[in-house]
């Protein structure tokens, strides 16, 4: 056993940390967009909660927390994920899931579909790797994910050491941030 922690704690040290730009920090990024656009004109009759989840390797214990809270309101929920969106194709999710793919929230895809064409978002199924709006989609709440896409279909630089800030592309998270207020602005309609 000490050999094997041993070994492990030696292999750790050979690799390098992945730095999170993409992968991390646009969606933060455009969270902060966001709330800038909020702030300048808020959306009438809405309850807008902008939240950095984090912790998506503890078990996405951050989206499990904010579930938790939107759930005790008892209210029509809306769960919109904004993910690695400073690389790749901006993109927005129709299905989601590794194993079994599960709608995304049609109210949501609706809008998206409505807002997408100027912004130049894609639909797309994301099946490569469980994104923040896994949890929510799983309990049955209305979520879709905002998120840029490489050729392959999997978010840009995802679990990469040279997911660096270089990689990141500014205009790309403004189009997110314009791309979710849209989304946003158009459900809030209904």
């Amino acid at each position: 056993l000490a050999c094997g922690a041993a070994f492990m704690f030696y292999t750790s040290r050979q690799v390098e940390d992945i730095r999170g730009a993409n992968g991390n920090a646009s969606g933060v990024a455009t969270l902060l967009y966001l709330a800038q656009r909020l702030k300048e004109q808020g959306i009438e009759g809405s309850d807008v909660w902008l939240a950095a989840t984090g912790s998506h390797e503890a078990w996405m214990s951050g989206v499990r927390r904010v579930l938790k809270q939107a759930k005790a309101t008892r209210q029509q929920v809306y769960f919109l994920n904004i993910e690695s969106v400073g690389a790749g194709t901006l993109s927005y999710t129709v299905k989601e899931g590794m194993l079994v793919t599960q709608s995304c929230g049609k109210e949501l895809i609706k809008a998206a579909e409505q807002c997408a064409a100027p912004l130049g978002a894609s639909p797309a199924t994301v099946r490569t790797v469980p994104t923040g709006a896994h949890l929510p989609l799983s309990a049955g709440v209305k979520a879709m994910s905002i998120v840029g896409l490489d050729e392959d279909g999997v978010p840009a630089y995802w679990n990469r050491v040279d997911d660096r800030i270089m990689e990141v592309d500014d205009v790309n998270i403004v189009q997110a941030g314009r791309f979710a207020e849209a989304i946003l602005r158009q459900v809030a309609k209904k």
